[in-house]
């Protein structure tokens, strides 16, 4: 093999190295689509609130590589600002036992916390969730308070806009941001 061949693999070699770092960065930062429009708690949600307690809901995909990352962040903030009715709601999973993925363990641990099977997709579309990762936070009276994420990227864990967005609306914090985007995959994708 001659001198130029060898530049050639090499600066190929290169070429396929950027272009799957740039593929790679733009997957970790596209948000995913925001539709949530309520302001109000929807009267029809199966859901239960708890009287007296602000209900925070996290949607997840049970088999979404970057949940991991939202309900870690989510245990986080829910740590340091406790006091809201905790609900992860899991989308069914129409290929397997949503209760077998490691999420639906991973979301027991989280203290205070209890899960919800979404058959259908009913309460998400309900409360208008379409990415996995999806925090919704309402105050006693049922108002939202903060929509968005707790990630800074998908599959990403550490500080973010979103976990202290959310941690600032836990404690009532006046003026405090009241959303963030999300990074996960779409509920409705297998």
């Amino acid at each position: 093999m001659g001198r130029n061949s060898i530049r050639a693999l090499a600066g190929l070699w290169v070429l396929m190295i950027v272009a799957g770092m740039i593929v790679l960065t733009r997957h970790v930062a596209i948000a995913g689509t925001d539709v949530t429009t309520l302001t109000r708690w929807p009267a029809r949600s199966a859901i239960a609130r708890e009287p007296g307690r602000s209900t925070l809901l996290c949607f997840v995909h049970p088999r979404c590589a970057c949940t991991r990352a939202t309900i870690r962040e989510l245990e986080r903030v829910v740590s340091r600002a406790p006091g809201a009715a905790v609900r992860v709601v899991f989308r069914d999973d129409p290929d397997g036992d949503v209760t077998s993925a490691p999420t639906w363990s991973m979301a027991a641990r989280m203290a205070g916390a209890r899960r919800v099977l979404d058959r259908g997709g009913l309460e998400a579309s309900r409360l208008g969730a379409t990415t996995s990762g999806l925090v919704l936070l309402f105050d006693p009276e049922g108002a939202l308070r903060f929509r968005g994420g707790v990630t800074s990227g998908r599959g990403h864990e550490g500080n973010n806009d979103g976990a202290a967005a959310l941690e600032s609306a836990l404690r009532g914090r006046p003026g405090a941001r009241a959303w963030a985007r999300v990074f996960g995959c779409g509920l409705a994708e297998q």
